[in-house]
């Protein structure tokens, strides 16, 4: 009976352990083979076959886990071994995956008859999700701690009643206090801040009560201990589910708003200096929305001041711009897709150009010079251009004047200068008649210094006509290579102190005027000649860029060489290289004006490559092009 009696409390307890809502295994000898394990258990392992197997044999994944010495401790010592929330990474069959889990656990040993230990019993408890969650608190704690002590951002606790119970050192140096003032309940918000934001103070706290936390951070003020006003950004929200402690987070922004007051300053200084400005002013994006006009440029453009210029409507602005005739210095009538501020956005670089305006409306007339220039943003692409407009109606009138009174004197100087070189002609015949050599030697230098004269003035007509627009161009086809050659030998037989090389060919037929472009090669020679007194040779360099579609013809001297801040300027009207320290010639910086003029005509090209001591090259690209296409280049 007795016997049955224990027999029944043996399966109850068995029951009793297979059901319980642990993991529980009994392994039995020194080698720890399983005799039972629960349901739990064997769904840990995978519902793998495991009884009558040593755990070493059955379970290999926890060699080097230190489990299998445990249980040999265990097993040895007659002590049980208690593990808390250890850390097991296994790969777990039910997943497929590798995981890291966190177990509570105890290998009690278990007794034979004479007290001698026969077998372990495992009791095993896993514990990952409380784990998990105790550690993301703490992580979150320590968080909140480095934010709290980063001293980068101000942190109060504050009660809902205004008192502030704990802050971070950043607060209280924000604010001028000590963390004894603290101590002593001096900080409360009421007292630091300015009386025109407690109301919003009010709507924050109420806020917090509601929400949980003020939906947006706000502006205000905070006097510090010392009565200065600090502007302040505040953000805050509950701490515990009453809500009558608050966190809130408070970051100084007295450099923003020093910044803010600087720029204010600064744009107001800069709208009174473009206002004030003389010139027009615009900003235009490449949409052609105008984001930007000053009183001039609205004037200018035939409105009555700059903000109605900025309200106006598309359609407004383009019936303005019907009353306006706008045309180039060559009288072309430009389509408002080239205008200068549309083209320095299209091609990427600053545009300057002078430009007529003429309003049907009032028939007031107007030269303006504008110079366009784009705007890139971090892409390098266009995006926004300013124009400059300047009125130069005075000095164009001026220039027009000059122009008129240049082409009156160079026509009248050339009928005396003609009866002087034929009278000069006269004498010489008469004094080679009479033997005379030294009169004919002076009438042969007068003649030189006349011929001077002659190309002076032809230089100074052609400046008139191309101001005026009539510098006409006389284009036939003709080969490249022989007016160069033709040119050279020219030249040469004019000169003793040098020797003029040709080398390559373009193998190039120009449509072009020969007799003009002549004139150009001409100057580039005769300049090399001039400026390289101590040098015997100059160079002329012939190539052919097919794939730019060019002929380049390059006039290399050995001279005194140009400066690289001279190379823009030099091929200005009027301009000459000015160095106290080297030798000057005379002129009047007309030639090259006129040469990148004609080459201009004929839609080349014209530069220098150059440094002072080291010579000049002067180059000259001619495009490629057919006889239609340059007749229609040519024409007015």
């Amino acid at each position: 009976m007795a016997q049955q009696e224990a027999e029944a409390a043996r399966r109850q307890i068995f029951e009793l352990l297979m059901q319980a809502p642990a993991m529980i295994a009994f392994l039995r000898g020194p080698q720890h083979v399983y005799e039972l394990a629960n349901q739990l258990y064997m769904e840990h392992v995978g519902q793998r076959p495991i009884l009558g197997q040593p755990i070493r044999t059955a379970r290999p994944e926890l060699a080097g886990l230190g489990i299998f010495e445990f249980l040999d401790q265990v097993y040895t010592t007659g002590q049980p071994f208690v593990g808390h929330e250890m850390a097991l990474e296994l790969d777990y069959p039910q997943t497929g995956q590798r995981e890291k889990r966190y177990f509570n656990f105890v290998y009690q040993p278990t007794r034979d008859g004479e007290g001698i230990v026969d077998g372990i019993l495992i009791h095993a408890v896993e514990v990952t999700a409380q784990v998990q969650r105790r550690l993301k608190i703490q992580e979150n704690e320590s968080r909140l701690q480095r934010l709290v002590n980063s001293n980068v951002i101000g942190v109060s606790f504050t009660h809902a009643n205004g008192t502030i119970m704990e802050a971070n050192e950043r607060f209280l140096h924000m604010v001028g206090y000590t963390r004894a003032d603290l101590a002593a309940g001096m900080l409360n918000w009421s007292r630091l801040t300015a009386p025109e934001y407690a109301a919003r103070d009010r709507e924050a706290v109420q806020e917090i009560r509601r929400d949980g936390a003020v939906s947006h951070p706000y502006e205000k003020e905070y006097t510090d201990k010392h009565g200065n006003r600090i502007p302040v950004l505040v953000g805050g929200a509950a701490l515990n589910a009453a809500r009558d402690e608050i966190v809130t987070f408070v970051i100084d922004i007295r450099p923003q708003k020093q910044l803010e007051r600087d720029l204010r300053t600064a744009k107001g200084q800069l709208e009174a200096i473009l206002q004030n400005a003389g010139d027009g002013i615009t900003v235009h994006d490449i949409e052609g929305h105008m984001l930007y006009v000053n009183e001039v440029a609205a004037h200018m453009c035939g409105f009555p001041s700059a903000e109605a210029m900025l309200r106006a409507s598309h359609e407004e602005y383009q019936q303005i711009l019907k009353h306006f005739v706008i045309t180039d210095e060559n009288g072309h009538i430009l389509k408002p897709e080239d205008f200068p501020g549309r083209r320095a956005l299209r091609e990427g670089h600053g545009i300057q150009q002078m430009l007529h305006y003429h309003d049907s409306l009032t028939e007031h007339s107007a030269w303006v010079y504008i110079k366009s220039q784009p705007i890139f943003n971090e892409d390098g692409q266009a995006q926004l251009v300013v124009n400059v407009l300047a009125d130069v109606s005075e000095q164009q009138a001026l220039e027009q004047r000059k122009n008129e009174f240049i082409s009156m004197a160079s026509h009248e100087l050339k009928t005396p200068i003609t009866s002087l070189k034929g009278f000069t002609s006269v004498l010489q015949r008469r004094m080679a008649k009479q033997g005379d050599t030294q009169a004919q030697h002076y009438l042969s230098r007068m003649d030189a210094q006349l011929n001077k004269l002659t190309r002076l003035i032809s230089d100074l007509l052609d400046i008139s006509r191309m101001q005026s627009g009539k510098l006409e161009l006389r284009a036939e086809l003709f080969d490249l290579d022989n007016l160069i050659e033709e040119t050279v030998e020219n030249v040469q037989a004019a000169t003793t102190t040098h020797r003029l090389l040709i080398e390559g060919n373009t193998g190039a037929r120009i449509f072009g005027d020969q007799e003009r472009l002549a004139q150009v090669y001409i100057n580039l020679l005769t300049n090399a000649i001039k400026y390289s007194p101590q040098a015997d040779t100059v160079r002329v360099c012939l190539l052919r860029d097919d794939e730019a579609q060019q002929a380049i013809v390059g006039v290399q001297d050995f001279g005194i060489g140009i400066d690289k801040s001279h190379h823009e300027r030099i091929f200005e009207r009027f301009y000459q290289v000015t160095n106290a320290e080297e030798k000057t010639y005379p002129g009047l910086g007309i030639g090259l004006y006129i040469s990148s003029e004609i080459v201009a005509r004929h839609q080349g090209r014209m530069w220098v490559e150059s440094s002072k001591g080291k010579g000049s090259t002067f180059y000259v690209a001619l495009p490629l092009l057919t006889q239609e296409e340059h007749t229609k280049m040519l024409s007015p």
